[in-house]
């Protein structure tokens, strides 16, 4: 009995030895597992509605899916989404459809950078394209100065957000762009940024931005609390031709509201030489004029406390020089590096705002617009 016993497990192992020696020629012979091909683009939509754009932007999320039925297969687009109310999450929008690939059990804090940064970094790692490109929805300030946010070693003077948090008194919490910009600064360079938020089209902003990213589109202005028509967007983010792709949204997103809004797009690679010609024109006024400067005709586009911070970078140079206290030289090669750099912009008055804006003050014409803000702290530093 022991005998049968050893000879039936000898014969067993004998068979199982054959089978994987079977199975090991197989897989030899069988092709390899075909290679992630990378996307060519992927889009990551940071959505922060965590706050009183809940509604909005839960609404700008089902236009985006929507959208995505237009787009081929080549394009990713991924939205994380911190919604008041609903649990943070990821979700890929294909085909006209949404499916959530994350989701945290726990309060997610948009507007921390470290977040924010292991955020776009797992969708990076599980989406990998041959470009990518970011879009944020939200309130933005531009740079306009933002006392609820988290202490970091930046400059602590503009924001994205604000998010809902205890980590300040006030339960607001905004990310410094400088931050922002830092925390870009991690990733793959995107192919464009598009801030669909308040004011983010400045001076100072793309400035920040400029080794981040090749184009950034953005409002000069405030923005309907709706944001842009992304059912209509969305398929035009993936254009291959970037400068025509901005160019189709700024007429997009101004054709949709009426009034209508301030916006630009810019090319950051005439960021540097923009700045030259700025610093040049701001030094030449300093040199001719005590402050205060005068203000009384420059386009502004945000106003706080009853105190101006925002204004059209044209239009002030423009009234400085019919002042007499800008060369025509310096005024002209600042225009024409302004021209250069904001390579495509739409102009209106009046637009919606929630800010004190008195739209007598002033003209918004091709001779006083340039489609880039300043803060009166820049100009006056």
């Amino acid at each position: 009995m022991k005998l049968f016993t050893f000879h039936i497990s000898h014969f067993t192992l004998l068979l199982l030895f054959a089978a994987s020696m079977l199975a090991c020629s197989s897989d030899s012979d069988s092709p390899a597992p075909d290679p992630v091909i990378p996307a060519q683009r992927t889009i990551i939509a940071i959505f922060n509605g965590n706050n009183n754009l809940s509604t909005s932007l839960s609404a700008d999320i089902s236009e985006i899916e929507a959208g995505t039925k237009d787009l081929s297969a080549a394009t990713n687009v991924i939205v994380f989404a911190n919604i008041l109310g609903q649990k943070a999450y990821i979700a890929e929008m294909v085909n006209g459809k949404s499916t959530k690939v994350r989701e945290w059990a726990n309060a997610v804090v948009t507007t921390d950078p470290d977040t924010l940064l292991s955020v776009m970094q797992w969708i990076i790692a599980k989406y990998p394209a041959n470009e990518y490109a970011l879009v944020f929805g939200g309130h933005g300030t531009g740079s306009i100065v933002n006392k609820d946010t988290i202490p970091t070693t930046m400059r602590p003077a503009y924001a994205y957000g604000w998010d809902t948090s205890n980590k300040v008194a006030s339960g607001r919490v905004w990310m410094n762009t400088g931050t922002l910009a830092a925390v870009i600064s991690h990733l793959p360079r995107p192919r464009y940024i598009f801030f669909d938020c308040c004011l983010m089209q400045d001076y100072d902003v793309a400035c920040q931005f400029k080794k981040y990213t090749d184009y950034i589109i953005a409002p000069v202005s405030e923005t309907p609390a709706d944001g842009a028509p992304y059912r209509k967007i969305t398929p035009l983010l993936t254009i291959d031709d970037t400068e025509k792709m901005c160019d189709t949204i700024l007429t997009t997103y101004y054709d949709y509201y009426n009034p209508h809004l301030c916006i630009s797009a810019i090319r950051t690679r005439d960021v540097d030489d923009l700045q030259v010609k700025t610093n040049a024109a701001l030094q030449e006024i300093k040199q001719n004029t005590a402050l205060p400067y005068d203000y009384t005709k420059v386009i502004y586009y945000f106003v706080e406390a009853n105190k101006t911070l925002q204004y059209d970078l044209k239009s002030f140079f423009y009234e400085q020089n019919q002042l007499g206290k800008l060369s025509d030289d310096k005024y002209n090669a600042f225009v024409t590096a302004l021209e250069k750099c904001v390579f495509t912009t739409r102009k209106t008055k009046p637009w919606k705002t929630a800010a004190q804006i008195d739209f007598t003050d002033f003209d918004v014409e091709d001779y006083n617009y340039g489609g880039l803000s300043i803060t009166k702290e820049t100009i006056e530093k």
